[in-house]
């Protein structure tokens, strides 16, 4: 996702007609942008910005949510309540049901291509998250006495891992316990190691 300012109205429709797609990233398909109101846009696969753009009354906008991560949103009526909505661009890609949260597997909220989503339950959600702290890695904190104390927390309690004279050593250690604890939705330090 870019902060550029905007294109015209006339370059947009231009660049709709002749742009080539984006080479594909991450082993996905290739991918397209969708310009929102405030001049950042959003990614999307190729197939679905067919979809996506096809409907131009229904202009995509850009929202800022919880922890500075922005959002691509479009108002639409709904039929039931008989008034507009807010349509969230990455639950309408993945076609989430209501009981289910679409998580954002690198953390960007722009990022809305097929291979960075995933449908997962409120519980699994929150392992993904990043923790706003001074410590240099997630899941340490530094001691009094100057070493680097590793925990997590699992089910609501916080477990303690170990004490290490080194940031990376205790980061690496979270690692190791956050890929057990939460699998696939884990966040971690160093994820080219694992």
């Amino acid at each position: 996702p870019t902060t550029t300012a905007p294109p015209t109205r006339k370059a947009r429709r231009r660049s709709r007609r002749t742009s080539a797609t984006r080479p594909p990233v991450d082993g996905g398909s290739a991918t397209r942008q969708i310009w929102l109101n405030n001049g950042m846009c959003a990614v999307v696969d190729e197939e679905d910005w067919h979809r996506l753009q096809g409907q131009s009354k229904n202009l995509w906008q850009a929202q800022q949510g919880q922890g500075g991560v922005w959002y691509a949103y479009r108002r639409v009526l709904d039929p039931e309540r008989k008034k507009r909505v807010k349509q969230y661009l990455h639950r309408v890609v993945m076609e989430a049901p209501p009981a289910l949260l679409v998580d954002h597997i690198d953390g960007a909220g722009l990022n809305c291509r097929k291979i960075n989503l995933r449908c997962t339950t409120y519980g699994h959600n929150g392992h993904n998250y990043d923790q706003a702290t001074s410590a240099p890695y997630r899941g340490i904190t530094r001691t009094r006495s100057g070493k680097w104390m590793a925990q997590i927390t699992d089910r609501k309690d916080k477990v303690y891992i170990g004490t290490y004279a080194l940031p990376e050593e205790a980061a690496r250690c979270y690692d190791r316990e956050a890929r057990r604890i939460y699998g696939k939705y884990a966040r971690v330090n160093f994820p080219e190691e694992f």
